[in-house]
């Protein structure tokens, strides 16, 4: 390196360590700290976020409508207004199709009268008004039906000793229900706990 390069190197370097100190000392005179002073410029292009100390003035809305749309690891499922079904993707499409699957969403003929479904890892769970639970998809842990061996179950099939059911949720490997007196019903695996003082009944 040329003496006129060295120079001019060095030269720059003095300038970059001088501006440093000039912007680390403009940060120190601010009344704010220097993380402070960072958040207000950026304040408008990254929003803070409610902390643990800074509670919402009022809660948040608890949504109590019923669930509409769900999905498993390979398929989805969405209810309509009009009580229909429909399904998309791969297996349990409760419908016949070329290859097996289809990204479509199609009705499944049959259902018109449809409240709500719930989906876990590997199957699904359709609430209907009469306040029957029908369940399909997986069934190794007997989440759907613990009287079948079968770990697929491709049809709809009503889940028996429940009814007026107001809830519905399909876990992993495992089914809940909630009916109108409050009263909570499990089927599936409990290696977890999911089971104790608080479930009224196992199915």
């Amino acid at each position: 390196m040329s003496f006129q390069n060295l120079t001019m190197h060095k030269y720059s370097s003095t300038l970059s360590v001088v501006a440093l100190i000039l912007s680390l000392t403009m940060l120190i005179a601010c009344d704010k700290t220097p993380s402070e002073h960072i958040k207000t410029l950026t304040a408008d292009k990254y929003p803070v976020a409610n902390m643990p100390d800074e509670p919402l003035e009022t809660p948040l809305e608890i949504n109590i409508e019923p669930k509409r749309l769900a999905m498993t690891n390979s398929w989805s499922a969405g209810v309509k207004d009009d009580g229909t079904l429909w399904t998309w993707g791969t297996d349990g499409l409760l419908r016949e199709t070329k290859t097996g699957q289809d990204p479509t969403p199609r009705q499944v003929e049959g259902v018109n009268d449809a409240v709500a479904v719930s989906g876990g890892g590997g199957h699904m769970l359709l609430l209907r008004k009469d306040g029957t639970v029908w369940g399909w998809g997986s069934n190794r842990y007997g989440e759907i039906d613990p009287n079948d061996d079968d770990t697929f179950i491709e049809e709809l099939r009503q889940i028996k000793g429940i009814k007026s059911l107001v809830y519905i949720h399909a876990g992993q490997q495992a089914s809940i229900f909630v009916d109108s007196e409050g009263k909570v019903f499990f089927l599936g695996n409990n290696e977890t706990g999911v089971v104790n003082g608080n479930i009224q009944k196992k199915i």
